[in-house]
């Protein structure tokens, strides 16, 4: 493949998360993204950073992230420039957080292509996903229509969206005949024995040119406001002021439903490149590597007692000793200590907002 970098290629990070379902690690002042989880000397922003930046030009990177967040940002990026960072200018979905950086890259460059990556996820085959993208950017940057990323499922997942083929077909490329979110296990056995479906990654292409092609209906009115042409040649902090009113105005959506569900013509490419969603403290357990007893233990020393399958986080240098616990989620982090079967962490959201109304704001 021709790796020659595509100046119109562009990538933005999509890093404005709070991280709940892996409290009480991930707290508001340093949520998910800005650590390492599993150890490799990088934080989850920095890992998709690096791969990203291996065929996309650093000065083409961009991360969109909460105000609160920047100095983190900056923190853990430095080669990144005060423009490449872009704070929300108040907590929303992703799909405003996709659009709105979308319309500062097309500011710069009305002929970008641009690819957006969660920052908490990790791949496995990185040399298969950087010929992915690259292949993906160059058939938005043609065809001017949105791109999901998909990966061929390889067992029945009942916390991943799954995105149907529909048999019309450009190329590699097919048309998105469905979109499920999070299905009932009946269904998501049938979703991966039918064939005709694959996780959705999350991670979505399109060209700048593809906004007035489809998601016009969501911003067009927004787009008529401005003088395109003036707020170019306007000074940074004009082009962010008046960026940031847009944002008010643009629908609370996730990236997924705002291009998959409302979307006329979307098309989905199905992958091979090895992917995981760092979702949830279950998703924690799965990925990382396990001791004898099949526990996973980072940091720590553990004796067990027939204790097995569990999920242990404690201070780096902390011994636990444990008995008879089986597939439990064990987290101390500072002033909080919580203890749950590992079934339930995709319920996790209900502890911290029990812990917020009952404990108040120092538990989050």
């Amino acid at each position: 493949m021709n790796n020659k970098r595509n100046e119109h290629n562009y990538c933005v990070i999509l890093a404005g998360g709070q991280g709940t379902r892996f409290w009480p690690v991930s707290r508001l002042g340093k949520p998910k993204q800005f650590l390492d989880f599993f150890g490799m000397g990088r934080t989850l922003l920095q890992q998709t950073f690096d791969r990203m930046a291996r065929f996309i030009d650093k000065e083409n990177v961009y991360v969109v992230t909460q105000k609160e967040y920047v100095d983190l940002v900056h923190e853990q990026l430095p080669v990144l420039s005060e423009e490449q960072v872009l704070p929300e200018p108040m907590r929303r979905n992703t799909a405003p957080a996709a659009l709105w950086a979308t319309l500062h890259i097309r500011l710069r460059d009305k002929a970008a292509r641009v690819v957006f990556v969660p920052a908490d996820q990790l791949i496995t085959n990185e040399q298969l996903f950087q010929e992915d993208i690259l292949k993906t950017l160059d058939f938005v940057g043609e065809n001017h229509v949105p791109v999901a990323l998909g990966v061929t499922p390889n067992k029945p997942e009942t916390s991943y969206g799954y995105i149907q083929k529909s048999e019309e077909q450009l190329d590699e490329f097919f048309k998105v005949q469905s979109f499920t979110e999070k299905p009932e296990l009946n269904f998501a056995q049938f979703f991966v024995e039918c064939g005709e479906f694959c996780w959705n990654t999350g991670i979505f292409l399109w060209s700048t040119q593809a906004i007035y092609n489809g998601l016009s209906g969501h911003i067009q009115a927004l787009l008529n406001m401005a003088d395109e042409n003036k707020l170019r040649e306007a000074p940074t902090q004009e082009k962010i002021a008046f960026l940031g009113q847009l944002y008010t105005m643009l629908p609370n959506l996730t990236l997924d439903s705002a291009v998959l569900e409302k979307t006329e013509r979307v098309y989905v490419k199905e992958c091979q490149f090895g992917w995981a969603d760092v979702g949830n403290w279950d998703s924690f357990y799965h990925l990382s590597p396990k001791d004898d007893n099949e526990n996973v233990v980072p940091n720590s020393n553990v004796v067990s007692y027939g204790a097995r399958r569990n999920a242990i986080m404690v201070p780096e240098g902390k011994t636990v000793i444990v008995e008879g616990l089986d597939d439990f989620v064990v987290i101390d982090d500072d002033n909080l200590l919580v203890i749950c079967p590992r079934g339930k962490a995709p319920e996790w959201r209900k502890y911290v907002n029990d812990a917020q109304m009952n404990l108040g704001e120092d538990f989050l």
